[in-house]
């Protein structure tokens, strides 16, 4: 079976304003062109515009906008603090996330593919698309396919790493969170119900459910495909003649406490304290997750108009 997390790594990315954080950068950025502009005006002030929308008011990716690279530069800095928590807690066993070298295939021991499940709140494309994600005839058809592209040469060459990240955002990213996925005990409702806050209960470390991005980044399954991803951006890299760690041009990641701003320069270096630790390792990790509480707020009550 897959290699846990180990528990207090597990128990920080548990936490409240990682969820909160991580679930409002993909709620926002998949949904901003619908929102009521009322409610826009107001995540405004609150500091979380995206520069750069990832689907447009069809819901059609925007690969050449930039957002591809956000959503690449988010999870190298997220890897990185990962990275740094894993050092700090010091486990031989697990010193820091390797990714797949490629993805397991149907059958594997380790990475079994949990049963197929149906959500009653779900959307019918989600819910059909999960038995798909997990057919075997999808991971030799799809799966092998793509991963296959993000290796080759010649179409990374043909790419701009915004391009690439739109790409593998919307294969294998929403492939892997239904593929891997187990049904969880229970549903955490999305939208939130509004004028209610999301229930404390789901922040129980035990929540790991892949498809909901409130609880993904949990589940140990989420760095085994991170950490590849990482690889393919070297592999980008190195095809294109970039070196170093300054590269990154599009670097939201969603507001950071303090008004800070990425640096650019991801990984972090073994020296660096990444940006994320300020969530939690600083005094404005409070005031942070409160503003976030009056965006969810937000949303909720302009899904719930709309």
């Amino acid at each position: 079976m897959v290699q846990p997390l180990p528990r207090p790594v597990r128990d920080v990315l548990a936490k409240r304003v990682y969820r909160m954080h991580l679930y409002l950068f993909d709620e926002i950025r998949d949904h901003w062109p619908n929102y009521a502009e009322d409610a826009k005006d107001r995540i405004r002030e609150l500091g979380w515009e995206p520069p750069r929308p990832a689907v447009d008011e069809n819901a059609v990716e925007m690969p050449t906008n930039g957002a591809g690279e956000d959503y690449l530069y988010l999870h190298c800095e997220l890897l990185s603090f990962v990275n740094y928590l894993l050092a700090r807690n010091g486990d031989p066993a697990f010193p820091r996330v390797e990714g797949w070298v490629s993805f397991p295939g149907p059958g594997d021991p380790e990475y079994p593919i949990p049963p197929s499940f149906y959500i009653p709140q779900g959307l019918a494309v989600s819910n059909s698309f999960i038995p798909r994600a997990k057919s075997d005839d999808f991971f030799h058809r799809r799966v092998r396919s793509w991963e296959r592209q993000c290796a080759t040469p010649a179409y990374l060459r043909r790419v701009t790493l915004s391009e690439f990240g739109t790409m593998i955002e919307g294969t294998l990213h929403d492939t892997v969170r239904s593929r891997w996925a187990s049904v969880p005990g229970s549903w955490r409702p999305d939208p939130p119900i509004p004028g209610e806050p999301i229930a404390d209960g789901w922040d129980d470390p035990n929540y790991d459910y892949l498809r909901d991005p409130y609880s993904m980044h949990v589940n140990p399954v989420y760095w085994k495909f991170y950490g590849w991803v990482q690889d393919r951006i070297e592999d980008w890299k190195l095809t294109n003649g970039v070196f170093g760690r300054n590269f990154w041009r599009n670097t939201w990641i969603g507001k950071i406490p303090g008004d800070r701003q990425p640096s650019g320069s991801c990984p972090a270096g073994p020296r660096d304290v990444p940006l994320f630790a300020l969530f939690d390792e600083t005094d404005l990790g409070e005031q942070h997750l409160a503003e976030m509480e009056q965006v969810v707020a937000t949303i909720a009550e302009s899904e719930a108009a709309g």
